[in-house]
């Protein structure tokens, strides 16, 4: 192989190497971008289940201090 076909070579693979760098690069930064964007929903949806689990266990103690009361009435243990 002569010195021009060695040259002709290494400037067709590097700007393909270099392009296809670039784009792992890139890629790799949208994979990050979509990591962040997960991770706010469910940090958004783990607020969301705390406030109802709150509620829930509120109207539960709220049915239990009924149900106490009618037990009382009814003179039921």
């Amino acid at each position: 192989m002569s010195d021009t076909q060695m040259l002709i070579i290494a400037l067709a693979t590097v700007p393909t190497m270099i392009v296809v760098l670039a784009g792992t690069l890139l890629n790799n930064s949208r994979l990050t971008d979509v990591k962040e964007l997960i991770r706010a929903e469910i940090h958004s949806l783990e607020s969301k289940v705390e406030k109802n689990h709150s509620e829930m266990l509120f109207r539960f103690a709220d049915l239990d201090n009924r149900l106490s009361r009618i037990e009382g009435l009814l003179n039921v243990k």
